[in-house]
């Protein structure tokens, strides 16, 4: 936990200690995640402190109150403020962790997305979600870098690059809170299919391929995000002959194998099914759109003495890019 001369840091508003080497360790975060996001949200602290712009900015007395919360009261917290405080440390850990891991710290578009975290409402939950995407794919060796928006050449750019092993992948991230509520098949679809058409247009030029839009459907996942299909692909059945194991307990499935996946009642209606649906139907003659990523959030779940966060991660991928996979995000991977 954060040290008692850490505490005083806080209330002189100094650099707080920060131990790296847990940071260094992505493990950490599977097995100890709340000391990890503890120190990640400690490490993000110091940078907005050291920051003229941004130290000028709420998030910073935001942070040091949520530190100071874990060392004076902690776990022995009541459950109201203790799963407040877990919520408030699973917004601010991730965004932490990203910036650890970031190696331009003075890159313009990176101080912007961060800045946008900070001040805009609107856009939070957006710009939280592509630095969990910048961490994850950090943390699984993956060298990063922010694509400068075309301003006013109103061209269409992704989010980021991400390359490993010489190959590199352009990314495009979305997260938003639904403007009106999803409860139904019929608006579940609308809203994947409006994710599609929209973040496609990020890849129809040919620098940015290919391409990888990865969306967090948690909004909207109403009727997956429960006990007995998290973790697992949602209401989907699949012959086992079009299935074959990944390492790490993953699973790599064919569907374009499996003629009578579609037609099968528990492959119906669902949001992964429309998920496969529409992003199978893209003409890749103009869209440069090659992979995609879906993930759902549950609330905190508390082990012990730790907290954990899952976060179920799916990854559908076209049959031409099989090979390409960007398998580090998902144990789960379906090819269409």
């Amino acid at each position: 936990m954060i040290s008692d001369n850490a505490v005083l840091d806080l209330m002189a508003h100094s650099s707080i200690p920060v131990d790296e080497t847990i940071l260094g360790n992505p493990a950490n975060e599977e097995t100890d995640t709340l000391q990890y996001w503890i120190q990640a949200s400690a490490y993000l602290l110091n940078f907005v402190s050291a920051d003229p712009g941004l130290s000028r900015l709420p998030i910073g007395e935001e942070i040091k109150a949520l530190l100071l919360f874990w060392k004076t009261e902690g776990l022995a917290a009541s459950q109201a403020s203790l799963e407040n405080a877990a919520l408030d440390l699973s917004y601010f850990g991730p965004v932490g962790k990203a910036v650890w891991y970031v190696k331009d710290k003075a890159d313009p578009q990176f101080k912007k997305e961060l800045e946008r975290f900070a001040i805009n409402p609107t856009s939070e939950i957006g710009n939280h979600y592509l630095f969990y995407i910048v961490g994850t794919l950090a943390a699984n060796g993956y060298e990063l870098g922010f694509v400068r928006e075309a301003g006013q050449q109103n061209k269409k750019t992704p989010d980021l690059w991400a390359e490993k092993s010489g190959k590199r992948i352009w990314i495009e991230a979305n997260a938003k809170q639904p403007v009106r509520t999803i409860d139904s098949a019929e608006r579940e679809w609308q809203l994947i299919r409006d994710i599609i058409a929209e973040k496609k247009q990020k890849f129809s030029e040919a620098i940015y391929n290919p391409g990888l839009i990865v969306a967090d459907v948690t909004p909207i996942a109403h009727r997956i995000n429960r006990p007995g299909t998290f973790g697992t692909a949602p209401m989907l059945k699949i012959n086992a002959d079009c299935c074959e194991p990944l390492g790490d307990g993953g699973l790599i499935c064919r569907l374009y194998n499996d003629p009578d996946w579609a037609s099968r009642p528990e492959n119906r209606d669902n949001v992964f099914a429309f998920l496969v649906q529409e992003f199978a139907a893209i003409d890749r003659s103009k869209y440069h759109l090659e992979q995609c990523l879906v993930t759902v959030s549950r609330r905190v779940v508390r082990d012990g003495n730790n907290l954990a966060f899952p976060r179920q991660h799916q990854l559908v991928v076209a049959q031409s890019s099989e090979t390409s996979a960007v398998t580090e995000l998902s144990r789960s991977v379906y090819v269409v």
